[in-house]
């Protein structure tokens, strides 16, 4: 924090979204150089928050690094007294929440296009920040319209517009440069789609079944039962989210409605759009959804990819009155979460935090006995996608009230006797990290690898260094150890609210143990007390039995109970 003569102590806040194939290094490095021109002489740099892979439609509270800098600003210990960004249009989507919650806690913010210091008093200041929400705004869909706009052009010419190729083709080059003549330098050549040999064979295959009358399901058990290598178990570097055993009915359902396979180039059959996550919260931000296009969005050129099917065949496969894609349901917004109220609290206890161990997927909330006697509970739904994987349960359902005594018992007994102090302790940790700003944790972090690199570098002097290099190579080393440690000191400064051990444990005993904790506790309180202990589930059913493996992200690991 500032003192009197001291230069103000200021986190640097980047954003960069990887999405247009950008260098998060690189990107970071040049916003930290607009940040550290700006504040040159006024301020000094103590810490650095980066997020990476992030759209600035989000607001701050839906970012990670983002938000762990709104978390820290009630501390008076975070270490320090300002935030100061390169690029305005990249860091905020809505400035006025962040402006709004940075003067309530007195946290300076100092942007490039203001000449540093923004005056929270002052209404020009005020007008040009909120135009830095319309400019964010504006130039995503700027991009988005440019981008469509010159694809949709180049469609009709025959140009692979990128993206994976569907199964049954793969890329080749055409041996023609690229029109870019940059990308013509580095001799990057334009790609076509081909016809893969062994792979088509499969797509006409599942065509005449189709024609036949075969639905999407059984044509998935069928190649699954036959052995057939599956579209993510051909394209694994494509697919490494998948596991690649199976096929899914969505992916026959995927090759039979793309028109390329009777040799048809098509473009804009889908696109993005952004939804509220929350219609009762408009705060919240955006989530960019991918919906159908209408069909004089689409545009489709026949003969500029070598057919697999005939046209004939392709016609006979399509089903009746199916669209392009699923919509939602009638009366029901099209995003996954705008029918969410903002202050709606989750039935599930354990959302997000119980996998299934055959699959690894999570396992989805689900209510049985809604009219007579709801019961909430959690299934695996991989069988519905994947019909013909015999390997997994084809019905994967378990009550929370068999899970949650368990797992409570479980936690009572981590907690009492020998292991009463080994949780207490870990509790501490818990709370005191949650205290503890992440700018805290950061500077720790760097202190401890700008001390190795200072070994190292003594290491190599005595193995024959010249002192030259190591004079150079240690400066910014000792920097690095000189700005952490700046924040440390601050840290220590004011410390004095950390959770003890003992106060811990007296809370444990005179509310009756982890058990009593929960006693009361709803749904969404048990699962933000789950979260904070790192809790993991697996669920596993085989031959009639049930188990239910609980690890936790401390020492108590791989711990099972019966449920």
């Amino acid at each position: 924090m500032k003192t009197d003569g001291a230069l103000p102590l200021l986190v640097a806040y980047a954003r960069t979204s990887t999405a247009d194939q950008q260098n998060p290094e690189e990107s970071l490095r040049w916003q930290l150089d607009a940040a550290r021109t700006l504040t040159a002489g006024r301020a000094e740099i103590v810490a650095v928050a980066h997020d990476k892979d992030t759209s600035r439609s989000l607001p701050w509270s839906q970012r990670k690094e983002a938000l762990s800098l709104l978390k820290a600003l009630p501390n008076p210990g975070r270490g320090w007294s300002g935030i100061v960004v390169g690029e305005p249009q990249r860091a905020f989507g809505d400035t006025g929440t962040v402006q709004t919650v940075l003067g309530h806690y007195g946290v300076q913010l100092w942007v490039p296009e203001l000449g540093g210091l923004v005056d929270p008093s002052s209404e020009i200041h005020d007008i040009i920040l909120s135009l830095f929400g319309g400019l964010s705004r504006a130039e995503r869909n700027r991009l988005r319209v440019r981008v469509r706009t010159a694809m949709r052009a180049m469609a009709p010419e025959g140009r692979y517009l990128g993206g994976r190729p569907p199964y049954g083709y793969r890329l080749v080059r055409t041996g023609a440069p690229h029109p870019n003549p940059e990308k013509a330098r580095q001799g990057v050549q334009l790609t076509k789609l081909a016809v893969d040999p062994e792979t088509s064979e499969v797509v006409r295959r599942i065509f005449a079944w189709r024609a036949q009358g075969v639905g999407f399901r059984a044509i998935a058990s069928r190649l699954t039962a036959e052995g057939t290598a599956c579209s993510s178990s051909a394209d694994r570097e494509r697919n490494v989210h998948r596991l690649g055993r199976a096929w899914s009915w969505n992916a026959v359902r995927a090759i039979v409605l793309n028109p390329k396979y009777m040799g048809a180039q098509s473009f804009g059959r889908y696109h993005k759009v952004e939804r509220l996550r929350s219609v009762d919260d408009p705060a919240a931000g955006h989530v960019t959804r991918e919906v159908p296009s209408s069909a004089d969005e689409v545009v489709t050129v026949p003969g500029l990819v070598e057919a697999i099917v005939s046209e004939e065949v392709w016609h006979a496969a399509q089903p009746e009155k199916c669209p392009s894609r699923p919509g939602p349901r009638p009366g029901r917004p099209a995003g996954r979460h705008d029918h969410r109220s903002a202050a709606a609290k989750s039935r599930y206890a354990l959302r997000g935090l119980l996998v299934c161990a055959e699959c690894g997927r999570k396992m989805q909330g689900n209510v049985i006995g809604r009219k007579v006697s709801p019961r909430v509970g959690y299934r695996c739904v991989y069988r519905d996608e994947y019909p013909g994987d015999q390997a997994h349960p084809r019905s994967l359902f378990v009550a929370e009230d068999r899970i949650i005594p368990v797992l409570d018992g479980w936690l009572a007994e981590l907690s009492s006797n020998k292991s009463e102090e080994a949780i207490a302790s870990m509790l501490e940790q818990a709370a005191n990290d949650d205290n503890e700003p992440p700018e805290i944790r950061r500077a720790r972090k760097v202190a401890q690898e700008a001390r190795a690199k200072l070994d190292r570098y003594l290491d190599a002097v005595e193995k024959g260094m010249g002192p030259a290099l190591y004079v150079e190579r240690s400066r910014a080393a000792q920097a690095e150890l000189a700005a952490a440690q700046a924040v440390l000191e601050a840290k220590h400064a004011s410390a004095g609210s950390a959770v003890t051990e003992a106060q811990l444990r007296e809370l444990l005993c005179r509310v009756g143990g982890v058990v009593g904790l929960l006693q009361d506790a709803d749904a969404d309180e048990r699962r933000q007390f789950y979260q904070g202990l790192g809790l993991n589930l697996a669920y596993q059913r085989v031959g009639g039995k049930e188990k239910v493996a609980a690890s936790l992200a401390v020492e108590f690991l791989r711990v099972g109970g019966g449920t």
